[in-house]
């Protein structure tokens, strides 16, 4: 007999299961002995109450960081959304330097160009930030 199967309570519960709403639907309980089905109840309580220690276990493991996990996963996904906004300005930018050229396009070219430039630098913090925290 392969006993992983019955590690975890699953098969047993599968076979309380059947006993109550099968065999005991249609034999009226005369087919299952009283004894050993109060035994796999029982069983398979202590097992529910070993599943929901080891539930208690890990969330006292998880809880503590969950706040800074959450934390640097915000940080993060605002600074990623930030960086890909800032890299499809920069790729349009070029365009959007060249569509009116006149007199003062060397000025709006070193504008936008510090513009971005100080994006990258103020998004920098945010990223490393959020690196940091994880």
């Amino acid at each position: 007999m392969i006993f992983g199967q019955f590690a975890d309570g699953t098969k047993l519960n599968k076979c309380l299961t059947f006993a109550r709403e099968s065999v005991g639907k249609h034999f009226k309980d005369a087919a299952l002995p009283a004894e050993l089905l109060a035994e796999a109840k029982a069983l398979s309580k202590e097992i529910k109450a070993e599943r929901q220690e080891a539930r208690q276990r890990i969330r006292a493991l998880v809880m503590p960081h969950f706040p800074k996990w959450l934390c640097g996963t915000l940080l993060l996904m605002v600074s990623e959304t930030l960086w890909g906004v800032l890299h499809s300005l920069t790729l349009s930018l070029p365009h959007r330097l060249t569509t009116v050229i006149d007199a003062g396009t060397r000025a709006r070219a070193v504008k936008s160009c510090l513009t971005m430039g100080l994006a990258y630098m103020l998004n920098f913090p945010i990223d490393t930030l959020g690196a940091f925290i994880l």
